[in-house]
Protein backbone atom coordinates (compact mmCIF):
# COMPACT_ATOMS: atom_id res chain seq x y z
CA UNK A 1 0.00 0.00 0.00
CA UNK A 2 3.60 2.33 0.53
CA UNK A 3 3.14 2.61 -3.55
CA UNK A 4 -0.37 4.30 -3.23
CA UNK A 5 0.12 6.47 -0.37
CA UNK A 6 3.21 8.04 -2.26
CA UNK A 7 1.11 8.18 -5.21
CA UNK A 8 -1.68 10.37 -3.53
CA UNK A 9 1.26 11.76 -1.67
CA UNK A 10 3.03 12.98 -5.15
CA UNK A 11 -0.22 14.06 -6.84
CA UNK A 12 -1.18 16.13 -4.34
CA UNK A 13 2.36 18.03 -4.34
CA UNK A 14 1.96 18.16 -7.69
CA UNK A 15 -1.00 19.69 -7.92
CA UNK A 16 -0.30 22.57 -4.96
CA UNK A 17 2.65 23.10 -6.95
CA UNK A 18 0.86 23.77 -10.11
CA UNK A 19 -1.89 26.01 -8.59
CA UNK A 20 1.16 28.20 -6.63
CA UNK A 21 2.44 28.76 -10.26
CA UNK A 22 -1.05 29.84 -11.37
CA UNK A 23 -1.63 31.78 -8.32
CA UNK A 24 1.14 33.65 -8.45
CA UNK A 25 1.30 34.19 -12.20
CA UNK A 26 -2.48 35.66 -11.66
CA UNK A 27 -1.00 37.89 -8.74
CA UNK A 28 1.40 39.44 -10.80
CA UNK A 29 -1.06 39.96 -13.75
CA UNK A 30 -3.34 41.72 -11.35
CA UNK A 31 -0.53 44.36 -10.78
CA UNK A 32 -0.96 46.07 -14.50
CA UNK A 33 -4.74 45.72 -14.68
CA UNK A 34 -7.37 48.42 -14.92
CA UNK A 35 -9.74 46.56 -13.35
CA UNK A 36 -8.01 45.80 -9.99
CA UNK A 37 -11.43 44.39 -8.38
CA UNK A 38 -11.78 41.52 -10.82
CA UNK A 39 -7.91 40.59 -11.14
CA UNK A 40 -8.36 40.10 -7.73
CA UNK A 41 -10.50 37.65 -8.18
CA UNK A 42 -7.77 34.72 -9.09
CA UNK A 43 -10.48 33.18 -10.80
CA UNK A 44 -8.14 30.44 -12.73
CA UNK A 45 -6.46 29.63 -9.68
CA UNK A 46 -9.63 29.08 -7.75
CA UNK A 47 -10.99 27.34 -10.80
CA UNK A 48 -7.80 24.69 -11.22
CA UNK A 49 -8.30 24.14 -6.92
CA UNK A 50 -12.00 23.05 -7.61
CA UNK A 51 -10.84 20.75 -10.36
CA UNK A 52 -7.31 19.06 -8.47
CA UNK A 53 -9.20 19.01 -4.75
CA UNK A 54 -12.11 17.04 -6.69
CA UNK A 55 -9.76 14.33 -8.75
CA UNK A 56 -7.71 14.30 -5.03
CA UNK A 57 -10.65 13.56 -3.24
CA UNK A 58 -12.41 11.16 -5.48
CA UNK A 59 -8.75 8.72 -6.04
CA UNK A 60 -8.50 9.01 -1.89
CA UNK A 61 -11.63 7.89 -1.36
CA UNK A 62 -11.92 5.07 -4.24
CA UNK A 63 -8.77 3.67 -2.73
CA UNK A 64 -8.86 4.71 1.07
CA UNK A 65 -12.35 1.94 1.11
CA UNK A 66 -10.16 -1.06 -0.86
CA UNK A 67 -7.41 -0.42 1.78
CA UNK A 68 -9.73 -0.58 4.57
CA UNK A 69 -10.88 -3.75 3.63
CA UNK A 70 -7.85 -5.19 2.98
CA UNK A 71 -6.46 -4.35 6.64
CA UNK A 72 -9.63 -5.19 8.15
CA UNK A 73 -9.14 -8.85 6.71
CA UNK A 74 -5.55 -9.23 7.18
CA UNK A 75 -5.54 -8.10 11.06
CA UNK A 76 -9.05 -9.08 12.60
CA UNK A 77 -9.29 -12.08 9.47
CA UNK A 78 -12.77 -10.88 9.11
CA UNK A 79 -14.36 -8.76 5.91
CA UNK A 80 -17.72 -6.94 5.94
CA UNK A 81 -20.13 -7.36 3.58
CA UNK A 82 -21.16 -3.98 3.10
CA UNK A 83 -17.21 -2.58 3.36
CA UNK A 84 -15.87 -4.63 0.29
CA UNK A 85 -19.55 -3.85 -1.76
CA UNK A 86 -18.69 -0.36 -1.49
CA UNK A 87 -14.54 -0.87 -1.88
CA UNK A 88 -15.46 -2.81 -5.20
CA UNK A 89 -18.06 -0.45 -6.54
CA UNK A 90 -15.61 2.90 -5.34
CA UNK A 91 -12.64 1.14 -7.31
CA UNK A 92 -14.54 -0.01 -9.90
CA UNK A 93 -15.40 3.57 -10.89
CA UNK A 94 -12.55 6.19 -10.41
CA UNK A 95 -12.27 6.14 -14.06
CA UNK A 96 -15.61 7.33 -13.95
CA UNK A 97 -15.50 9.90 -11.52
CA UNK A 98 -12.43 11.00 -13.45
CA UNK A 99 -14.36 11.41 -16.45
CA UNK A 100 -16.95 13.58 -14.72
CA UNK A 101 -13.96 15.74 -13.15
CA UNK A 102 -12.25 15.92 -16.80
CA UNK A 103 -15.44 17.17 -18.52
CA UNK A 104 -16.94 19.65 -15.58
CA UNK A 105 -15.19 23.02 -16.69
CA UNK A 106 -16.79 21.91 -20.54
CA UNK A 107 -20.07 21.30 -19.00
CA UNK A 108 -20.23 24.02 -16.87
CA UNK A 109 -18.93 26.13 -19.90
CA UNK A 110 -21.42 25.24 -22.09
CA UNK A 111 -24.05 25.90 -19.44
CA UNK A 112 -23.32 29.35 -18.90
CA UNK A 113 -22.96 30.03 -22.49
CA UNK A 114 -27.04 28.21 -23.29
Amino acid sequence: WGIIWAAFVLMTYCLVAIYWYIYKREAKTARYSYNTQRAQNFQKSRKFAKQAFLYCFFFFLSWVLVMTSNIMGHFFQTYHYIVLVVATIMYSWQGFFNCIIYLRPRYITYVEEN
